[in-house]
C-alpha cells in the first residue's frame, strides 16, 4: 500500500507509490456509463443492437377533419412512425414533422383526425417486435450468398388487425429454421439474424460461411424466446438483452465496478392449456469485450463472462390467452471485481416454462436504467 509522505530512504514506499500512479486514475466514478429511459420500449430479442424499439408518448391536440396534430414534443419522432390513441384512425402514420417551438410541433398525419384530440398519443415504429411467432411453412429456401439465406413463405403472412404486427419477424431477431429438405438451410440465426422481412419472405444472415447450395423446399421458420427444459440442461436460460447496459474499463486488479439497475417490464403471455411452473428471471450479466482479428471488419467480440446476480419469479397458476402482468425489479448496488479488461454489463431477462404451452409474446419495458461506475482502491 502506498504511503504519504515518502522519504528518500523509503524504497518500498517509493515503489508502491509509483505502482499506484501507473495503475490508472484515482477517484470515484471514472468510466461512468449507463442508460436510462422512461419511454416504452418493446424488447426485440436481438443478440445485438437494437435491443428494443422505443414508443414515445406526448400530449397532443387536434381538430376533427384536419390531417395535422400539435405535439408537445417531437424528440425521437421520424417520418413513417405509426400514431395511436383517441381520435386517431388505426394505421395512421407520420407524414412530416414541424420544428419544435414553445407552442409544440405540428405533425402531419396520413389520416384526418376523427375526434377532438386533447390527450396523450403514442408514436412507434410501424413493425412492432414480438417475441414469439408460430411456425410458418416455407415454399422455397435459397442462398443469396455464402452467409445470406432467403425463405419464401408458402402463403403470405396476414398482418394483425390492430396494426401492431405487420410482418412476422423484426430486424435482427434470431429466427429458427427446421425441416427444409436440404439440411444446410436448417439454421438458428443467433449471430446476425433477420436483415429483411415482408409478408412474403424473410432474409437472414449468419457469421458462418456456407458452400452455395441449390434451391430447396419444405420446412418451417419460427421465433421462440421462451425456453423449454432439456434432459441435459433442465435450467437452461436463454438470455435476452435489454437496452439497459453500460461499458466499464478496468485498469488494474484493485478496481471495483459498482452496478445499479432497475427494470419495469410488462409481459404478455399466451397459453391454451394449464402451465404448471413458469419462471420470469432478471439478471445482471457481465460480458467481456475483446478485439477481433479480422482486419477487414475490426470490431469487438462479445463473450458471456459471468452472471453477477439475479431475481427469479415462479408461477404455478394457469395463464389464459393474452394475459398481461407488470413486474418491477430493482438492484440497489452490485459490486463486481473482474480482472483487467473491457466489460459490457447488461440487464438480461429469460423466460422458462417446464410444462404446458405458455409463451411470452411481448415484453414492454417501462421505467428502466443501468449504471456502471469504476472505483479505484
Amino acid at each position: 500500500m502506498s504511503s504519504f509522505p515518502v522519504t528518500d530512504s523509503d524504497t518500498v514506499g517509493i515503489m508502491n507509490a509509483v505502482n499506484y500512479l501507473l495503475s490508472g486514475p484515482a477517484g470515484l466514478g471514472q468510466n461512468f456509463e449507463g442508460f436510462s429511459n422512461y419511454n416504452t420500449g418493446y424488447l426485440s430479442g436481438n443478440n445485438r443492437p437494437p435491443f428494443s424499439t422505443l414508443e414515445y408518448t406526448y400530449t397532443c391536440t387536434g381538430v376533427i377533419g384536419e390531417s395535422t396534430i400539435i405535439a408537445g414534443d417531437n424528440k425521437g419522432l421520424i417520418v413513417g412512425m405509426r400514431v395511436g390513441g383517441h381520435g386517431i384512425t388505426v394505421g395512421t402514420t407520420i407524414v412530416s414533422i414541424g420544428t419544435l417551438t414553445t407552442d409544440g410541433s405540428i405533425i402531419a398525419i396520413s389520416n384526418p383526425v376523427i375526434d377532438t384530440i386533447n390527450n396523450v398519443l403514442n408514436f412507434r415504429f410501424v413493425n412492432h417486435p414480438w417475441l414469439y411467432q408460430t411456425p410458418i411453412s416455407i415454399s422455397t429456401a435459397e442462398m443469396l450468398d455464402e452467409r445470406t439465406f432467403k425463405y419464401t413463405f408458402a402463403t403470405p403472412y396476414t398482418p394483425s388487425i390492430d396494426g401492431t404486427k405487420d410482418t412476422p419477424f423484426y430486424i435482427g431477431q434470431p429466427i429458427m429454421v427446421s425441416g427444409v429438405t436440404n439440411n444446410v438451410y436448417n439454421i438458428t440465426f443467433t449471430e446476425i439474424g433477420v436483415v429483411e422481412c415482408t409478408v412474403n419472405y424473410v432474409i437472414a444472415r449468419t457469421q458462418n460461411i456456407y458452400t452455395m447450395q441449390s434451391i430447396s423446399s419444405g420446412g418451417t421458420v419460427e421465433l421462440r424466446t421462451t425456453t423449454l427444459p432439456t434432459d441435459s440442461n433442465p435450467a437452461k436460460y436463454n438470455f435476452i438483452h435489454t437496452d439497459c447496459n453500460g461499458i466499464a474499463t478496468v485498469n488494474n486488479g484493485t478496481d471495483r465496478v459498482f452496478i445499479a439497475a432497475q427494470l419495469t417490464n410488462t409481459l404478455t403471455t399466451e397459453s391454451e392449456a394449464f402451465t404448471n411452473i413458469t419462471a420470469y428471471s432478471v439478471f445482471i450479466n457481465r460480458y467481456s469485450l475483446t478485439l477481433s482479428n479480422d482486419i477487414n471488419n475490426p470490431s469487438y467480440i462479445v463473450t458471456y463472462d459471468k452472471t453477477l446476480t439475479g431475481k427469479l419469479r415462479f408461477f404455478t397458476e394457469s395463464f389464459g390467452t393474452n394475459d398481461t402482468q407488470e413486474y418491477e425489479t430493482v438492484f440497489t448496488t452490485v459490486i463486481d471485481s473482474p480482472g483487467i479488461g473491457y466489460y459490457w454489463y447488461f440487464i438480461d431477462i429469460a423466460f422458462n416454462t417446464t410444462q404446458g404451452d405458455l409463451v411470452v409474446t411481448n415484453s414492454k419495458l417501462g421505467l428502466r436504467s443501468l449504471t456502471t461506475q469504476v472505483v479505484k482502491q
